[in-house]
């Protein structure tokens, strides 16, 4: 899958050095999408619900 995914991390620190915000980004094609959804319905859920059954926000742009 080397290319077919682009990831980039975003997070906030307070003053004693915690993580307070973390954000991941993923963007990728129709192709791994489908991977990844179809490996999260192995476990009975979609990619949706798996991201957000583990504390995660998900938008799909």
């Amino acid at each position: 899958m080397s290319g077919c995914i682009n990831m980039s991390f975003e997070s906030k620190v307070n003053k004693n050095g915690e993580i307070v915000q973390y954000n991941m980004i993923m963007d990728t094609n129709s192709f791994v999408y489908g991977m990844l959804n179809s490996q999260a319905s192995e476990n009975g859920e979609s990619l949706r619900e798996s991201v957000t059954s583990q504390g995660g926000d998900y938008k799909e742009e």
